[in-house]
């Protein structure tokens, strides 16, 4: 076989062979058998369709199981290097490369070479602890996205994202930081807005204003809303800071005080799904109960005309919590997008939920959780017919 050539393998096998590397779906399907090996057009990396990733120098076997559990419907062609393979990749066009460290001078040369030759192309370089420094200062070099072991599925998507998001749009803590900025900018003059109009409608007289205070009492209740989000936004700044150890808190004990707010009480579906008793967690109980009602709320404001589909189960090391966003609202969305404050922002404009996702997913890592996102095929029946629905799921550390 010739240097860089596609092999098959079972999913199940080690994913580095000697000089060797492999080309299959990540559910085992070979591609050779499938497909052939005629070059396909460019694919987005989202699981609308599913992307082709190349995999380089996974010592371990780590990266792939990550990509596996990240997402499940990609392809995947694993080589040992970029050096020797460089014709199989480029020919390939991933959508996503992922290199793991170390990297000697050879393989930067490759791919420095590759960036300027598929310039679209993702690249994510994953490094282990040891190795971070100098893997930090490849990926400076390289323009690429770093990814520090562990290798979780949260970990990587959140990789995944920033490598497709570049460097022409700031990274989440950068939009916090500017967030905090705007927020701090618009609190006083926010606060004088609302004395002035409590003011003005001490003036108007309920009898013959009726009209006027009707509409003052829309402008409050808007001003209500900025004031909200920037408390929001404050809370965030904080969690950021959050000390631990942190205290055990009991889950299901909030998540039934949630459900019996007026907002969530018409929902039967979120009262339904707390009937078992859950492990208590570490947590911040004022922190993660906002990243509880912004999920509630961004799952009932993404499930339209449907109810709300709701989940929550326990199990040995975490409590999981997922909400379904069915179609075709799903459509809107990506798994590798949809905690990202732009793109639903954009896709969503109008929703009443704003930042929410954004929000869970900042709040949720603070705590040492994961928050992901997966495609799958609808559960609703014949109606979704072969639409897909996206799964947008939670795990909270439990106490041990």
């Amino acid at each position: 076989m010739r240097p860089g050539a596609p092999a098959t393998l079972d999913v199940d096998e080690a994913p580095r062979s000697a000089r060797r590397s492999r080309a299959e779906g990540i559910d085992g399907t070979s591609h050779r058998r499938l497909f052939g090996w005629r070059r396909e057009p460019d694919v987005p990396l989202h699981m609308d369709s599913p992307p082709r990733i190349a995999l380089v120098s996974d010592r371990d076997g780590d990266l792939y199981r990550a990509l596996r559990a990240t997402l499940a419907a990609a392809r995947v062609e694993v080589f040992d290097e970029l050096a020797g393979s460089f014709d199989a990749v480029r020919t390939m066009a991933p959508a996503l490369l992922v290199h793991g460290a170390p990297v000697d001078a050879e393989e930067i040369g490759a791919l420095r070479v590759f960036r300027g030759i598929l310039g679209g192309t993702a690249i994510v370089l994953a490094a282990r602890r040891d190795e971070e420094l100098a893997a930090a200062r490849h990926a400076e070099r390289l323009g690429a996205t770093l990814l520090v072991a562990p290798f979780t599925p949260a970990g990587l998507s959140a990789a995944i994202a920033a490598a497709r998001r570049g460097p022409d749009l700031p990274s989440p803590d950068a939009f916090l930081d500017l967030l905090r900025g705007i927020s701090d900018e618009l609190n006083n003059p926010l606060l004088a807005a609302g004395g002035h109009l409590q003011l003005a409608e001490c003036l108007l007289d309920p009898a013959r204003d009726v009209d006027a205070i009707s509409r003052l009492s829309t402008v409050k209740a808007e001003l209500a809303r900025i004031g909200a989000t920037i408390e929001r936004i404050g809370v965030l700044a904080r969690v950021r800071s959050l000390r631990h150890p942190l205290p055990s808190i009991d889950l299901h004990a909030l998540l039934v005080e949630i459900a019996a707010e007026a907002e969530y009480q018409r929902h039967q579906e979120l009262a339904a799904a707390l009937g078992a008793a859950l492990p208590t967690i570490p947590a911040d109980r004022d922190t993660l109960a906002l990243a509880l009602r912004s999920f509630l709320t961004a799952g009932i404001a993404l499930a339209g005309h449907h109810p709300l589909d709701f989940a929550i189960r326990a199990e040995t090391d975490a409590v999981v919590l997922e909400i379904t966003i069915p179609a075709p609202m799903s459509a809107a969305l990506g798994p590798d997008a949809v905690f990202s404050p732009y793109h639903v922002a954009r896709a969503m404009r109008g929703t009443p939920f704003g930042l929410a996702l954004f929000l869970v997913q900042a709040i949720v890592h603070a705590h040492g959780g994961e928050a992901i996102a997966e495609r799958r095929f609808g559960r609703r029946g014949l109606e979704q017919g072969l639409e897909r629905e996206l799964g947008v799921i939670l795990r909270l550390r439990r106490d041990l």
